[in-house]
């Protein structure tokens, strides 16, 4: 059988969840089936339109593409929030009718517009305005890009119903995949790059470890369990909480490094300076020692239904889980995997911590609910799910 060309657009960045999605997921398909053959346009830095567009147009010319597989993100490819996709997929489709390839468009975000303040850069939000225009913007740019893809891939189950409900996209177009859970652990660490880890951010070696990881975006909202550390501190003096993760390469960094430099101010307000360790971008090996020794991930989200990179890192080292109430943990929560709390009730966070901490059984519990959980939504089944779509798509 004559393989099938596949042609992967996406971001290339050092520090950014989908780049390392994308990169997964590709060498996953690839491993699993040989008559898929998948070539990659992996976009560098902030690119200039007209030869970047060149390129992609020779590129596919040149090829006997059956499908263009597009990651898509509104910040990604531009410094103007996306628009350069617009003609970018225009363009595609008019390509599409002559070559005969299929587009499939993952959607890393699909914007709840009910709830769009607080999600988005704080400048619309806090701008009446600014937001309407948002709105107009992120509705028409989603439409757009729906209409002229063949299948929209989703990785958060409610997506399905913002799609269809709010942006008016066919049930029959969008597909739920769920991201999948990265069971490619790093290499385990030597006692002695453990110990060179605590030795590098002062982490005393019988420590109970918290940890908070990734991109620091306010919709995460590490602020909360930082505000209830002092209260964890007056029963757990040895308890440090690690902020893992810097500023990523992409999107609105100067209001990043604003809500970033708010909490890298709040634990010496609060008084436990000495009980916070900001380590900043680390990299794959050192993140597998820090999840190694990690007693308990928090995971605080606020408002955010699209599926969570960092989440699905941790996961193979089968350590608590605390969740706030988003929807993004469902699948989670009805696996009876973590534990779900409102995290702006400093009383119930606080207790859900030091429940963890004390109680063997509940995290052996836990750990078990959370091998099962690994194994049946792991990359590897989320490739499956995809090649099953390639297949039916490029015989439809």
């Amino acid at each position: 059988m004559k393989q099938i060309k596949i042609l992967m657009i996406s971001p290339d960045y050092e520090k950014c969840g989908i780049s390392h999605y994308t990169t997964s997921l590709s060498e996953t398909i690839s491993s699993q089936n040989n008559d898929l053959e998948i070539k990659s346009i992996r976009i560098k830095n902030r690119v200039k339109f007209l030869p970047f567009y060149c390129n992609v147009i020779k590129k596919i010319v040149s090829n006997e593409f059956k499908i263009i597989h597009i990651q898509h993100e509104f910040s990604l490819y531009d410094n103007l929030y996306g628009i350069t996709l617009i003609p970018s997929y225009v363009i595609l489709k008019m390509l599409s009718k002559i070559k005969g390839f299929k587009i499939i468009t993952t959607l890393h975000t699909a914007w709840d517009l009910k709830e769009l303040k607080g999600s988005i850069d704080p400048k619309f939000g806090e701008n009446s305005l600014l937001l309407s225009i948002a709105k107009v913007y992120i509705l028409l740019h989603t439409k757009l890009v729906c209409k002229l893809s063949d299948r929209v891939i989703v990785l958060g189950k409610p997506c399905v119903h913002i799609l269809s409900k709010q942006y008016e996209v066919e049930p029959s177009k969008i597909k739920y995949i769920h991201h999948g859970v990265y069971t490619n652990k790093a290499e385990e660490p030597t006692k002695e790059e453990i110990e060179e880890f605590r030795k590098k951010f002062n982490i005393k070696e019988h420590s109970k470890i918290i940890t908070l990881f990734g991109f620091p975006y306010p919709s995460k909202g590490y602020h909360y369990v930082i505000n209830v550390l002092p209260e964890v501190v007056k029963e757990h003096k040895n308890l440090v909480l690690i902020v893992a993760g810097g500023l990523p390469d992409v999107g609105n960094v100067n209001s990043l490094k604003r809500y970033f430099n708010y909490l890298k101010n709040m634990p010496k307000k609060l008084g436990v300076g000495d009980n916070v360790v900001f380590t900043g971008f680390l990299s794959w090996k050192d993140l597998g020692i820090l999840f190694t020794i990690t007693d308990l991930f928090i995971f605080p989200y606020e408002k955010r239904v699209n599926a969570s990179g960092s989440l699905n890192s941790v996961i193979p080292y089968l350590k608590p889980i605390i969740v706030s109430d988003s929807s993004l943990f469902d699948e989670l929560r009805e696996a009876k995997a973590v534990i779900t709390v409102d995290v702006k009730n400093k009383e119930k966070l606080r207790n859900a911590i030091m429940d963890i901490i004390y109680s063997k059984s509940l995290r052996k519990t836990l750990r078990e609910r959370l091998e099962k959980y690994m194994i049946s939504n792991s990359i590897s089944n989320s490739a499956k799910e995809h090649i099953r779509l390639y297949f039916h798509l490029v015989k439809y």
